[in-house]
Order: C-alpha cells, then structure tokens, then sequence
C-alpha cells in the first residue's frame, strides 16, 4: 500500500526526531520573510532567530537601533507569524542585542 507523500514525510519526520529543527527552519525563513517586508533587507539581515521554546521566540539582533524599531512592531509580527504556522505557537518574542 502506498502512502501520500505528506503522510510519508510526515512519519519520517517523527521517526528521525527532526520535527523541532524543521519547526525552527520554518519560523528562521518566515521570520526573515515578515521582518524583511516591514522594514527592509537591511534590518532583516541585521535579525537572526536564535531559538523557540516554551512559545518564546529569541531573536538576536545586531544593535539597538534594529531592535527599537522591531520591538516596536512585536506584536504584530507575533500575528503575522502565527497566521503563517497556521495557530497560535509564538505569545512572546525576546530581543538580544
């Protein structure tokens, strides 16, 4: 019996423990997407996502002026964002500059 490919890749995924990196792959790419069409490919590049747990979101960013305005927005990225990964999986982001 075959399985479609989403339920193929979907059971690899769980098999091979990776859920966690994919999940943090996918928030990396949506972030740099979402920060990049708020304010730019220079602030965008100046961001990076450091890690998800707990549905915290750590982003650092590379001087305070970058994180001023993007902590300015915080709220409405967390929307954007989770709109994106289809549900409420990101309440908080923390800024590290």
């Amino acid at each position: 019996m075959f399985l479609p490919l989403r339920e193929f890749l979907k059971k690899r995924v769980k098999l091979y423990g990776i859920e966690k990196k994919l999940f943090r792959a996918e928030i990396s790419s949506l972030w740099k997407e979402v920060v990049g069409k708020m304010y730019g490919k220079k602030i965008s590049g100046q961001t990076r996502v450091l890690s998800f747990q707990d549905n915290i979101l750590s982003v650092g960013l590379l001087n305070s002026i970058s994180a001023s305005k993007v902590k300015k927005a915080e709220e409405k990225i967390i929307a954007i964002l989770n709109k994106r990964l289809s549900g409420e999986k990101i309440k908080k982001i923390f800024f590290k500059t």
